[in-house]
């Protein structure tokens, strides 16, 4: 367990959501179910779903690859006023590739990745993600969240909102920016008023989150790579030995 008295030289940690705070192959399956009975009887439909969703995943990597170091995206449209953000270039991007028009991709959107997963999410938690969350609040250090896509009702659906002081997704519009661009963690905090050699950030991706974090000056650790380590960042088991290492950055 963590102390009080041993805390301060972790003063914050930041959590990646999606793959990290639940299992995402398990959302999946039953997602997969849901779809398939939803349209069972409407196969043309369902392909229409499936590939606006593929589509539409495809278009926020693709944003991923274009993206400058420590460029923010669509802070400015071609005639430089502000306004194109982020989220709207991947509906744009996601309708190109599908076929689809940008308010048939919106609507499959917010149905299938915003709204339907939610009553899902709280049995893909992880195990342990819980007690792991209260004992660093308990020790008094400063929790947030920064994941590529919104965030804020996924924790609610999990039972976590109450256990993060700040919640920041790449889609906000002082953000505008996909990780591993460090904008997002720097903005995380920012808000939470640490700075970056006494926070660390918690993912599932290490070409990814492990980036974003060095990006950022912070420590990573990466969650279901038990064993494994490389420039900045360490692979936990489970959130359990994620509470002992932490336990041990705080000595």
């Amino acid at each position: 367990m963590l102390s009080r008295r041993n805390s301060t030289s972790v003063a914050a940690v930041v959590f990646d959501v999606d793959g990290t705070l639940y299992r995402q192959s398990t959302l999946l399956r039953a997602m997969l179910f849901r779809l398939v009975r939803a349209y069972a009887l409407h196969p043309g439909e369902a392909a229409a779903t499936f590939r606006i969703l593929w589509s539409y995943r495809g278009a926020l990597e693709q944003l991923r690859n274009e993206a400058s170091p420590g460029e923010p995206f669509g802070t400015h449209d071609s005639t430089g006023q502000t306004g194109v953000m982020l989220g709207e270039r991947q509906l744009a991007l996601a309708a190109r590739g599908s076929g689809y028009p940008v308010a048939a991709v919106r609507r499959t959107v917010e149905q299938w990745m915003e709204r339907e997963p939610l009553d899902l999410m709280l049995a893909a938690r992880r195990p342990g993600a819980v007690e792991c969350l209260q004992a660093l609040r308990g020790a008094g250090v400063r929790i947030g969240a920064l994941s590529d896509y919104p965030a804020t009702a996924k924790l609610t659906a999990m039972g976590l909102s109450a256990l993060f002081d700040v919640v920041v997704c790449a889609q906000d519009r002082d953000v505008g920016s996909l990780k591993p661009n460090p904008a997002g963690l720097q903005i995380v905090l920012t808000r939470l008023d640490v700075p970056a050699g006494q926070a660390v950030y918690v993912g599932d991706r290490p070409e990814i989150d492990a980036r974003a974090a060095g990006a950022a000056g912070m420590r990573c650790y990466i969650i279901d790579r038990a064993g494994a380590h490389g420039s900045g960042w360490t692979g936990v088991r489970d959130y359990r030995e994620l509470g002992r290492l932490l336990a041990n950055d705080a000595d």
